[in-house]
């Protein structure tokens, strides 16, 4: 470190490093001078910007309303801090404390079924809100941040909510959950998450296309993407057709439907570790023990309908679920059809079904 115990900061502007500046500064100056300095440096056109290092936002002020400093965020001499810049005309709240948080609109929420979650009102009448429960971003402890709840008692700001879905997103997942396992708020409209999330146009589009994406992956969906590289086209298999050899009506070329890579045989696609069984087992294996009410079983199952390929965890305090793939009702517990005939329905002396082991004879016909 020099001598005048002055430190020299790189301030990325892309990934790439094509863009980037040098700041000489002391470990001591606070944040709102660093900012300020990348305005000055950047031009007018920069209304704010958000500042990271490591995986960790730079605040310009504590939740005590001091003014933080590089030390706070470890900064060393010849250390990179990534930058974002808000230009003009764009969508993220600015107070003037610098960007805090991404805010939605309440009246778009609650239209959309979405409730506030409105804790009381300050001394100078503003509305105040309630924290966050899951996550942590910058407008999860932010009072004067909008925060919405969509029929449970779990709270989400902007920016929490955007985490919760890329979590979903990331996780293969079908259907948008609420963050809490045990509250069972599941199968929640999307576009009221996105609205919470202050999304664009853009970023719905591309949620709705990652969850297309995570249902193509499922070996028992109707639909996969072509394995041809050079035509990605979405080719359908009709329900009750089991063969795995499927051909795209644009290329002509055969796709696995168990591994969706291209199919190199004539019965077996010919890669060695296509093995839809092994798969299913696999999946299975990665679950572990819960408790549901006073018995133990295991969180994840293959789904008891025969004319299914499922596999499901379970994410709520109730033994009843229902398959987001095929929409069959069943016991988690006892892994018996609910209100079928000799099924479980609310049956208190079901015992639990053991970790199951799936072979070929398990699958759909």
């Amino acid at each position: 470190m020099a001598a005048d115990d002055k430190i020299n900061v790189f301030v990325k502007l892309d990934m790439n490093a094509n863009k980037g500046a040098s700041f000489h500064l002391s470990r001591n100056e606070t944040v709102q001078e660093l900012i300020k300095m990348i305005k000055d440096k950047e031009g007018p056109q920069v209304a704010d910007v958000f500042l990271i290092r490591g995986a960790k936002p730079m605040r310009v002020k504590n939740n005590n309303g001091a003014l933080c400093k590089l030390s706070d965020y470890d900064c060393y001499n010849n250390c990179t801090i990534i930058a974002s810049l808000r230009l003009l005309g764009g969508a993220q709240a600015v107070t003037d404390e610098g960007v805090v948080f991404k805010s939605f609109d309440p009246m778009a929420v609650e239209k959309l079924g979405g409730t506030l979650a409105i804790s009381g009102k300050a001394d100078d009448g503003s509305t105040m809100y309630k924290n966050c429960h899951y996550y942590s971003s910058d407008g999860c402890t932010e009072s004067g941040c909008p925060k919405a709840t969509f029929g449970c008692p779990c709270v989400f700001c902007a920016d929490c909510m955007g985490i919760h879905i890329n979590n979903v997103l990331n996780a293969g997942s079908l259907k948008f959950r609420c963050a809490a396992s045990g509250c069972g708020h599941d199968d929640v409209r999307p576009l009221l998450l996105y609205t919470i999330a202050a999304y664009t146009d853009d970023e719905k589009s591309a949620a709705d296309v990652q969850l297309s994406t995570n249902y193509f992956k499922r070996a028992d969906s109707e639909m996969h993407i072509c394995a041809n590289e050079k035509c990605k086209y979405v080719i359908y298999r009709e329900k009750g057709n089991s063969t795995n050899k499927v051909q795209c009506t644009k290329c002509q070329k055969y796709t696995c439907w168990n591994c969706t890579r291209e199919h190199k045989g004539e019965v077996w696609c010919g890669w060695d570790d296509c093995d839809p069984v092994a798969m299913i087992n696999q999946l299975i294996e990665l679950g572990s023990l819960k408790t549901i009410g006073d018995k133990q079983c295991w969180d994840t199952r293959f789904c008891p309908n025969p004319a299914c390929a499922a596999v499901n965890g379970h994410h709520q305090n109730c033994k009843r679920v229902k398959c987001p793939m095929c929409n069959m009702e069943y016991c988690h517990l006892c892994l018996g059809l609910w209100n079928k005939p000799n099924g479980c329905g609310y049956n208190n002396k079901c015992e639990p079904a053991g970790k199951q082991v799936i072979n070929k004879a398990d699958l759909p016909k």
